[in-house]
């Protein structure tokens, strides 16, 4: 079953189960209601049957010998009444008799429920004989002058046992139907209408999330909504616009690999196309550079496999305490002799022991990958400046360079795999673009932060800053 369908029957559902709980609450409350008012009607018919039954028994000196054993209605019938005499009766306000009395009133032909009347010693005077008096549903005591002389006793018919009474109730009941219908299918036409609204943002997701899975990443521009779809639709077109640069990177990726793998590749092959020629002696020279594109490449593939490790967190960390002076010091006398022989200076920090939790390998290869940078891109004469210092509960190290520069825009991007400046991919220093990338994994291992900046010496500056304490892998 479709969600548009779940959601309409959902809508149906609730509204019929509401509708049919307020159509029963209200049935059951007018049935109360009309059954009340008809016991109310009652009572002032027995009211008006009292105030006569007091008048004739004044008139007869006080005495109920007026009335017949037969039937109520013909004795009251049969007694001739000039009327009530103004005033009250007994200390009460009596209300006149009805004007005319019928002729003939049997059983069958009287108007209303049967009447009993019993004397004040509960004798039964006329009416229904055949009733006993504790099945009365009303009873309407008769005074004088305050005191009981006697009582009337009704018994209204059982609920919806005579036939207006049941006309009625049914007539109200089939017009409650009616109306139920009616607000039924309107509240259908309005969960139709609705279900439509509500699903038109999902049917949008469905399609874009299905133009997604055929590989196309570009996205029409939802329509503004400030509720959860809306925020829905916004991570999908986040996630679109992601999935498109992850594509345009990963082309570029295997653009610039092609390419790194492609020049040393080339230039092994013209070597040896020269040496099977014969142009070209195959001696120590020949050899040496052959050796030496040979390293570029193992250099390259070897960078290559360690940037796709650190990415896939597959290098192993040996964290222990170690002294960080000692593996900076230690890095800058590896490459001291390099700097030399381009005419580099290269200062070295001037501090204490400062000790901190990490793998002394990774963070030896994280300031020689930075050296080497700064070696391979720094113009000579020139200097690269290290400074290491300790922060609260960091460390922060600082290597800065002097020139050429480097832009501000483009300082994020340094540490993007075979990323370069120099557009023209020109082999100057044989770089490949991947030992700050290499830096960038190594520093988040440490739970650090890597970042870079124009230096004020012209240059590149990059700050490494790594927590002192709290890593423990055991």
């Amino acid at each position: 079953m479709k969600i548009s369908q779940k959601l309409f029957l959902t809508f149906i559902g609730y509204t019929a189960v509401v509708l049919i709980v307020a159509l029963l609450l209200a049935r059951w409350s007018f049935q109360q209601g009309f059954f009340e008012f008809t016991k109310g009607l009652e009572e002032q018919r027995l009211q008006r049957l009292a105030d006569d039954l007091i008048f004739r028994y004044r008139q007869n000196d006080e005495s109920w010998q007026f009335i017949r054993a037969n039937s109520l209605g013909e004795s009251l019938s049969d007694s001739h009444h000039p009327g009530p005499p103004r005033g009250p009766i007994g200390g009460q306000n009596r209300r006149p008799p009805p004007r005319g009395v019928p002729e003939h009133r049997n059983r069958d032909s009287q108007i209303g429920p049967l009447i009993t009347l019993y004397s004040n010693e509960g004798d039964w005077l006329s009416g229904v004989k055949d009733k006993r008096r504790v099945d009365a549903m009303l009873v309407h005591p008769i005074l004088l002058n305050g005191k009981p002389i006697g009582e009337l006793v009704s018994w209204p018919p059982a609920k919806e046992s005579d036939d207006l009474s049941s006309r009625f109730l049914q007539q109200q009941l089939n017009t409650n139907l009616l109306i139920g219908s009616i607000c039924l299918l309107i509240a259908g036409l309005i969960a139709w209408a609705l279900t439509l609204f509500l699903l038109r943002p999902i049917r949008e997701l469905q399609t874009s999330i299905s133009t997604l899975a055929n590989g196309q990443y570009k996205l029409p521009e939802f329509n503004g909504r400030n509720d959860e779809l809306g925020n829905l639709m916004k991570n999908v077109e986040h996630l679109a616009d992601t999935l498109h640069k992850t594509r345009e990177a990963k082309n570029e990726w295997f653009a610039s690999i092609s390419h790194e793998l492609r020049t040393p590749l080339t230039v092994l092959m013209g070597e040896i196309e020269v040496l099977q020629a014969g142009i070209r002696p195959f001696d120590k020279s020949t050899l040496s550079s052959l050796e030496q594109e040979i390293k570029m490449l193992e250099r390259l593939v070897g960078d290559l496999y360690q940037l796709s490790l650190s990415d896939i967190g597959g290098l192993k960390y040996t964290f222990e305490l170690i002294n960080f002076s000692e593996v900076v010091q230690g890095a800058c006398d590896s490459l001291s002799t390099k700097y030399e022989s381009k005419g580099l200076l290269l200062i070295r920090p001037k501090c204490g022991d400062i000790m901190c939790m990490g793998d002394p390998t990774r963070l030896l290869q994280l300031v020689v990958n930075i050296l080497n940078n700064s070696l391979l891109y720094t113009d000579a004469p020139g200097q690269t400046r290290l400074t290491l210092e300790q922060q609260r509960d960091t460390i922060c190290l600082q290597i800065e360079d002097s020139a050429p520069g480097v832009q501000l825009s483009d300082c994020s991007a340094l540490f993007e795999p075979l990323f370069r400046l120099d557009t023209a991919r020109t082999r100057k220093g044989s770089g490949a673009g991947l030992g700050l990338a290499i830096c960038r994994n190594i520093v988040k291992a440490h739970r650090g932060k890597i970042t870079a900046s124009p230096s004020e010496q012209g240059g590149l500056k990059i700050v490494v800053t790594i927590p002192q304490e709290g890593i423990n892998y055991e």
